[in-house]
């Protein structure tokens, strides 16, 4: 009898599956609050319903639970009025500039960081990704070590389908242009799942951009709409299609896609992911009454709410400050990518959206020559402007001769 046990737990140990999480929050600072809370909103669920708080690896810069504007210090929110979030610095697996594009592909494929966990999963197990922050063609930021490329993210991910890393993979991702990562290189056949919140040419928004005294927006629109649903829908019969057809429907401001595997996966429930009990606390709310900002914009919108908002000379000069520094950073960086086009003599239609860089490395060749003569991409013209270096490359122009107009514009 005692052998017979011994047996079943041996057989039963070698073939249960297990999940693994990773959380991802790509922004740093109180204007980015929102990429935060959606994560740690994530987090809370998954341990709300049952997932093994050792298989949940969270990175996120953490600087905004205890920024000096928040009007509730040690807390997240995602919604108005809504419940706290945070899942505490403890449980924040990396944390400041330990959150790199390096580390994330190390961490999903097992890849030892000497920083944190990583998800040490089998042919046998799940994962599940998701990724909230800015995004350009065919790049996704972090708060440190660069940025994410899209090459770089798929051939990891076909790396570890080849080494039979895990069973299915599901990914959802918060981005602008977060389809440009996936779409015409993401395999079909290799049992990853992927939801965007926009297609490769397009911005995604924030959401929840009125809430009194915080003054920056609480979520993101394609995050809150399936953040929401997961807080209320019945996970055992609930399907990922189900959701995507949901969450695609409710999103009004860009287009919700699906990349990948897009007939198996999406028939399984959402507990095979994200865990197995129902769990329903969800408020009713009206989304339709909420303001939605581009996400590039939501830093503008901030300073100018603060700026309506103030009630003495100190703060509204303050919020004013920030306002015009703001405008002229946009009214600069206008001019700097009108003077490239420009010089590199583009045509009108040098600002037509292609969805990434068919070149990658001549692209992150430029990106770097730019940033070391003009300065750091910002949101605003990572979303605005890079689209012109893309196309520029992609229409014959060499790194050369962009270099010399990079030179020229600053």
């Amino acid at each position: 009898m005692l052998k017979a046990c011994l047996l079943f737990l041996f057989v039963f140990g070698a073939f249960a599956r297990t999940n693994w999480a990773v959380v991802v929050a790509g922004s740093r600072g109180w204007g980015n609050y929102r990429h935060q809370a959606d994560v740690s909103h994530m987090h809370t669920l998954l341990l709300k319903h049952g997932f093994d708080s050792k298989h949940i690896i969270d990175m996120q810069y953490d600087d905004v639970a205890d920024d000096s504007w928040n009007p509730r210090p040690g807390t997240l929110i995602n919604k108005p009025g809504g419940p706290n979030v945070y899942p505490g610095h403890a449980n924040i697996d990396y944390k400041g500039d330990d959150v790199t594009p390096k580390n994330f592909l190390s961490v999903i494929s097992g890849n030892y960081t000497g920083v944190g966990p990583v998800v040490e999963s089998t042919s046998e197990d799940d994962i599940f990704i998701y990724f909230s922050d800015h995004g350009g063609p065919g790049i996704v930021a972090f708060p440190a070590g660069g940025r994410l490329h899209a090459d770089d993210w798929v051939n990891t991910l076909k790396d570890m389908a080849r080494n039979h890393k895990f069973r299915k993979m599901v990914i959802y991702v918060e981005a602008c242009h977060a389809g440009s990562m996936f779409d015409g290189l993401l395999p079909e056949d290799i049992n990853i799942y992927v939801t965007t919140a926009a297609n490769p040419y397009e911005s995604s928004y924030a959401f929840y951009c009125n809430e009194p005294q915080y003054y920056t927006c609480l979520g993101d629109e394609y995050s809150i709409r399936f953040l929401e649903d997961l807080d209320q829908c019945d996970y055992n019969s609930w399907t990922l299609q189900q959701q995507y057809e949901k969450v695609k429907g409710q999103v009004k401001k860009s287009h919700v896609m699906q990349y990948g595997d897009k007939n198996a996966i999406p028939q399984e429930v959402v507990a095979n992911f994200v865990a197995f009990n129902k769990f329903d606390d969800a408020d009713s709310q009206d989304h339709e009454a909420q303001h939605r900002v581009a996400q590039h914009d939501a830093p503008l919108m901030m300073a100018w709410r603060r700026y309506v908002a103030a009630d003495n000379d100190a703060d509204r000069e303050f919020a004013l400050g920030h306002f015009q520094a703001e405008m002229t950073h946009r009214q600069e960086s206008d001019a700097r990518i009108s003077k490239i086009a420009k010089h590199l003599e583009l045509a009108d239609g040098h600002h037509e959206f292609r969805a990434r860089a068919d070149d990658v490395d001549a692209f992150k060749r430029v990106i770097e020559i730019y940033e070391a003569k003009c300065g750091q991409f910002s949101d605003y013209n990572m979303q605005k402007h890079m689209i012109t270096l893309v196309n520029a490359l992609n229409s014959g122009v060499s790194v050369e001769q962009i270099e010399k107009a990079i030179a020229h514009a600053c």
